[in-house]
């Protein structure tokens, strides 16, 4: 699904089994408002960029949905470029990719609330890479993600992250940051849960 500059709503949907040779396996958002709510995006793929959805340069709403088992090379669930995002009360599960299993936050911000990201992997940032973007986590949990190289849970390169009440357990790294990487990256953790993390 490719949409372009206009406002589009998913509600209710089944975004499933779908591919794409370059970008936005599930869907592919450019510059337009888009709204995904109580949606299931599950076993697309794309071969670079967003595997169950690539959003560029629009904003991004995403609520009572959930990511399962989809795949690309940046963002397996969801890749956010140059956009502006927002995802609430949303499981991601299961997806993967080099960069971002969960999701990839590419000089973009995003807001992520009361979501659960588990079982999804990468070779950096196994739940969620964010790659000179802005990043705040509030009430979420990162649990059983893994890296092949650094950020089992979290990777944050020459980007801003902030977790608020959220927890990060169980995640696994290969060289570094089992729980959280960052690099060349500032931030802050309020009212956090660090435990059980290896790398």
């Amino acid at each position: 699904m490719l949409l372009h500059s206009g406002t589009v709503n998913v509600s209710g949907s089944i975004i499933e089994s779908n591919s794409a040779s370059s970008a936005g396996g599930g869907i592919f958002n450019d510059d337009g408002p888009l709204f995904v709510s109580g949606s299931t995006v599950s076993g697309n793929q794309s071969i670079v960029d967003g595997g169950g959805i690539y959003n560029e340069s629009g904003p991004l709403s995403v609520s009572n949905s959930t990511f399962t088992n989809n795949a690309s090379s940046l963002g397996g669930g969801i890749e956010n470029y140059l956009g502006n995002a927002q995802i609430a009360h949303s499981t991601f599960t299961g997806n993967a990719s080099e960069y971002g299993g969960g999701i990839e936050n590419f000089e973009a911000s995003t807001i992520i609330e009361h979501s659960t990201f588990s079982g999804n992997s990468a070779e950096y940032g196994g739940g969620l890479d964010n790659f000179f973007g802005t990043l705040r986590i509030e009430n979420s949990v990162f649990t059983n993600n893994s890296a092949t190289t650094s950020g089992g849970g979290i990777s944050s390169e020459e980007a801003h992250l902030e977790l608020v009440q959220s927890t990060v357990s169980n995640n696994n790294a290969t060289a570094d940051g089992g729980g959280i990487w960052a690099f060349h990256a500032t931030g802050s953790i309020l009212n956090g849960t660090i435990t059980r993390n290896s790398g």
